[in-house]
């Protein structure tokens, strides 16, 4: 089962686990007072994305998928190269595979945009 998880100033992302969800509240609140012990400092990507994989590695959970647009690509049977292909044919003429596929890791950032296509494109409300 997919849990979805967010932690302060993380973009949220998915595990795969079947603990109950109180069991998984209680990991998240252990690790954001572990975190939050000096305050919080604004996080690189690079950061967030360490952050988010320190906290599966602490708590044993497998990272099931980054963001949102990961989970729905997945659960509609499609490809990051669909989605590409897609976006290239519906304004985004510049945008490079490899990329598109930074950005849905967290490797970069969305564009509103961009953000919007792709949310329309994979009906995401």
């Amino acid at each position: 089962m997919y849990k979805k998880i967010e932690l302060h100033e993380i973009p949220a992302f998915f595990i795969e686990t079947e603990q109950e969800s109180e069991v998984i509240r209680n990991a998240i609140d252990s690790f954001e007072k572990a975190r939050s012990v000096y305050g919080y400092n604004k996080l690189t990507l690079l950061e967030k994305k360490q952050t988010r994989e320190r906290f599966c590695k602490e708590n044993k959970y497998k990272l099931a998928f980054e963001n949102i647009i990961a989970m729905e690509i997945w659960k509609q049977g499609r490809t990051r190269v669909w989605l590409h292909e897609r976006l290239v044919a519906n304004g985004h003429p510049n945008l490079t595979y490899l990329s598109l596929c930074q950005r849905i890791v967290g490797y970069g950032l969305l564009t509103k945009a961009l953000k919007k296509s792709i949310y329309e494109l994979l009906s995401i409300h």
